[in-house]
């Protein structure tokens, strides 16, 4: 059995939900916005899905392509896992999605930093 507060997925989603950090600058210097950010959690905690759309902000920033990183941290502030998702050919609207699938890192994630990077 895991060892953690967070050993129910419907307790892990909310926790995280609430502790998704956006660096809101970065998404105004590209003209853009993340928003409708999820994250689910699998019953078994063997699978966490962070989901969210792309809607450009800013008609005056011409961006066809960037990166959408996401850093996980544990409670001690440490980044135990970071992915990338590219966007290419984006024509104002785009989703994305980042999916973990190890058990030992999803029980021990504390908080999502999401960020943008042309």
């Amino acid at each position: 059995m895991i060892e953690n507060e967070f050993t129910d997925s419907q307790t892990l989603k909310r926790k995280l939900k609430e502790n998704i950090e956006r660096i809101e600058g970065f998404e105004e210097k590209l003209g853009i916005s993340l928003q409708n950010i999820s994250v689910n959690v699998s019953k078994e905690l063997d699978m966490i899905t962070l989901i969210g759309e792309i809607i450009k902000t800013n008609p005056d920033i011409n961006i066809d392509h960037f990166h959408i990183i996401s850093n996980f941290y544990n409670d001690c502030d440490e980044i135990i896992y970071r992915d990338t998702e590219s966007i290419y050919n984006f024509e104002g609207y785009d989703s994305f999605q980042i999916v973990i699938y190890d058990t030992d890192i999803i029980v021990n994630i504390n908080k999502i930093r999401i960020y943008v990077k042309g």
